[in-house]
């Protein structure tokens, strides 16, 4: 555990402080970091077997690593090993150390994983490897554990080996969810192997961000040009925080907006914007386009996170309306000129037309028209949904027309 606990806060360092290190103290504490990272993922014996996970946990019994103070007290003397045959011959005792071993009988959710290690083994990790701030898995990780070591080694060393980064990412999963592997009831490493410490797990509970304390307002916008999108924060620390990183934090959405515009990264897009730069000040829902289902989608930005109302090829309207319009100008629905111009969903009549409030489905079952009204229409297209009972009653003999030739 100390070893994990080390080597977490040592990758936490080269994160959140890389100014603090020369080109010589980091080169040095990424190499030390790796080797901690790979000998813990040595000790992950079965990576390829999910289902018989084997993890060597300890080595020695803490009994035999007592010191004593009592004068002539000589380790080598009471057969008690203290550190490796090659690393002092004299110490080696009478005995060799013992592996202990954890398998899916005991797998130790303290020694293996902790909260943190659920967030640093997200799936969010694919693509933006941190999604929660630096200070949050800090104060997440206290317990010291295998996973998390090794998913924050995976993130600092990224940049130089891809592929060593991309393993110990995958050791670090696997042995969060060989950890977690007893939801119910969680059991300490101690459990089955000697431990120095007492240690009892009370509750494993599923890890949640920290909520910073934030004002109402943005203090400032960033350009994310992973996402192409705009982000906000809402601390004077983190918006002083990001200028130490990047030249594209504005005080304003406006000016975020505009350095996106300028890279032309929308340009192939009708309305020439994405995400919040799409929208009115202080809207955050937009509305995107679906030809193939004739209708248009809400959705929401999340402007921590810039997710939402963005994405490669994809049309932002700021009203169903002007959504569903552009699908008239590509002929995929009308908003006028009769029930068969009209899509579905939110591009229906009832979407589009402000006076509608009524409409005549068409059911075989009970032989006649039933008349819905308000959202219920929402559900049907064109072809089954009608704003006068005579369009619906002959599309209804159609149906059953073709029910009883069928």
């Amino acid at each position: 555990m100390p070893a994990g606990y080390t080597l977490t806060m040592m990758a936490w360092g080269l994160l959140q402080f890389p100014e603090g290190y020369t080109l010589e103290q980091a080169a040095a504490a990424k190499q030390t970091l790796r080797r901690g990272a790979d000998y813990l993922m040595r000790c992950n014996l079965n990576l390829d077997d999910p289902l018989n996970p084997v993890f060597v946990a300890q080595l020695g019994d803490p009994d035999q690593y007592v010191s004593s103070e009592l004068p002539g007290y000589s380790p080598e003397s009471a057969g008690r090993v203290w550190t490796g045959a090659r690393q002092d011959e004299a110490l080696t005792g009478s005995s060799a150390r013992r592996a202990w071993l954890m398998v899916r009988e005991n797998p130790g959710a303290d020694l293996l994983s902790s909260e943190c290690a659920q967030s640093l083994t997200s799936t969010s990790l694919t693509s933006a490897y941190l999604l929660v701030p630096a200070d949050t898995w800090l104060r997440l990780c206290s317990p010291a554990d295998v996973a998390a070591a090794l998913a924050a080694a995976s993130m600092a060393l990224r940049a130089e080996d891809q592929e060593w980064s991309s393993l110990a990412l995958r050791h670090a999963r696997y042995l969060y969810a060989f950890a977690t592997s007893q939801p119910l009831q969680p059991r300490s490493y101690c459990a089955t192997i000697p431990c120095t410490a007492s240690i009892a797990v009370q509750q494993q509970v599923t890890a949640l961000p920290i909520a910073p304390e934030v004002s109402e307002e943005p203090r400032c916008y960033w350009a994310d040009w992973g996402t192409r999108a705009c982000r906000a924060a809402y601390t004077t620390a983190e918006c002083n925080d990001l200028r130490l990183h990047s030249t594209d934090v504005y005080i304003n959405r406006q000016g975020c907006c505009d350095v996106f515009a300028a890279s032309k990264v929308w340009a192939g897009t009708h309305t020439g914007a994405q995400g919040v730069c799409a929208l009115p000040a202080n809207q955050t829902t937009c509305y995107v386009p679906d030809a193939i289902q004739r209708t248009c989608y809400q959705q929401e930005v999340d402007l921590v996170t810039g997710l939402g109302c963005n994405g490669v090829g994809l049309e932002i309207f700021s009203s169903a309306l002007s959504c569903c319009t552009y699908l008239s100008s590509r002929g995929v629905v009308g908003t006028t000129g009769g029930q068969s111009n009209y899509g579905s969903g939110l591009c229906s009549r009832l979407g589009v037309d402000p006076g509608f409030k009524k409409c005549y489905v068409p059911s075989i079952t009970n032989g006649t028209c039933l008349a819905l009204s308000g959202s219920a229409c929402l559900q049907f297209g064109a072809e089954t949904s009608f704003d006068q009972p005579l369009g619906c009653c002959n599309r209804l003999m159609t149906l059953m027309a073709g029910a009883i030739s069928g």
